[in-house]
């Protein structure tokens, strides 16, 4: 038979480890609210790098790396704008309006391009499905 003192060591540890189970649960249960709110969607990758860049105790490259990915989530950017563009499509549509261009083959053709004659033609001509004039068209001969 076990004496006092081995009743009370063994009361002891098994003590010990149940506190350490009831911790284990209880983080395990922690673990368990926050995967159930990821699933439930009241939690989503920008509040996860939020609460990471918030993070005081944090390490300072994990506070930087999830600030800078979600920056782009957070501010709007400014529309990019390719104003050569803008500025040829308003010459255009101005030189349209005075009549200094012609439409041939839903595009606006400049009477000062080289292709201008050739666009003529082609709207005269035949098109094949590749986009160049048909032979029958260039050579009515050739058939």
């Amino acid at each position: 038979m076990a004496t006092e003192a081995e009743i009370e060591d063994l009361i002891q540890r098994q003590s010990a480890c149940i506190r350490r189970q009831m911790d284990r649960i209880a983080e395990l249960e922690a673990e368990n609210a926050k995967l159930t709110a990821v699933v439930n969607g009241s939690c989503d990758a920008l509040q996860v790098l939020q609460k990471v860049y918030s993070d005081t105790s944090a390490p300072l490259s994990a506070v930087l790396k999830a600030a800078g990915i979600a920056v782009n989530f957070e501010r709007a950017r400014p529309p990019l704008l390719n104003i050569n563009w803008v500025d040829g499509l308003a010459a255009r549509l101005a030189a349209a309006r005075k009549g200094g261009v012609a439409i041939v083959d839903g595009r606006l053709v400049d009477p000062g391009d080289p292709d201008y004659n050739d666009a003529a033609e082609i709207a005269d001509g035949e098109r094949n499905p590749c986009g160049g004039i048909s032979p029958a068209a260039e050579d009515p001969d050739a058939a």
